[in-house]
């Protein structure tokens, strides 16, 4: 075993330090301030961000080229994010889309479950969680609504639907990720379809079936 990763592991075994315990504080802040005082996110993730740069400073040993790196990281995910949702958005624009959609609101079959798979063919096209919830909300919640279908069942049908199948090779976060970890998406694609889309079509199957009860 070589002194480097000697070092790794005695690095791993210190008890945590008050930097460390502090750094959930700008994610907890995140949450506060949307869910309890309404700040708007992109107002929340800029006060979470300003928070975590006050506490990690001192781990910062060269602070501009750290300010730099940033930047590009955050340019080249809002690029891909961009492209993907634009993507999605001007497909799901095409008149075919709102065929489509229609159609699968209209199989007869459990409105929940048409729901389920109108959300999921949103979130796919979209690649895109938020993008496709967005999508599906403003194009399925007043059909479903007049089928008689909760506002509470349509956002948890809709949520987990779009936000699992958005995770295809096309989502925006999945290629910033793999490219930053330096991997290409075909070698880490199998790792986060488990993690994401398989997962999330359990937990769609499972909150289909108990609104269907």
């Amino acid at each position: 075993m070589t002194d480097e990763i000697q070092k790794k592991i005695q690095k791993f075994k210190k008890k945590p330090n008050i930097t460390e315990w502090m750094s959930i504080l700008p994610m907890s802040l995140i949450v506060v301030l949307i869910n309890k005082w309404n700040v708007d996110l992109s107002m929340a993730v800029l006060a979470g961000t300003v928070l975590a740069t006050i506490i990690g400073r001192k781990n910062l040993s060269d602070k501009l080229c750290t300010f730099n790196a940033s930047v590009a990281n955050v340019g080249t995910a809002s690029i891909t994010t961009a492209v993907s949702v634009g993507f999605g958005g001007a497909v799901l624009a095409c008149s075919g889309a709102k065929v489509i959609l229609q159609a699968i609101t209209s199989l007869p079959v459990n409105p929940i479950i048409s729901l389920g798979i109108a959300a999921s063919f949103a979130g796919a096209l979209t690649g895109n969680g938020g993008g496709g919830c967005d999508v599906a909300m403003s194009i399925l919640a007043s059909p479903y609504l007049q089928m008689g279908v909760s506002p509470e069942a349509i956002h948890r049908i809709v949520a987990v639907a779009t936000a699992g199948c958005s995770c295809l090779p096309h989502n925006g976060m999945l290629i910033t990720v793999a490219d930053t970890c330096g991997f290409s998406v075909r070698e880490c694609y199998r790792h986060i379809f488990t993690s994401t889309v398989f997962a999330s079509l359990i937990g769609l199957g499972t909150v289909m079936g108990l609104e269907c009860l």
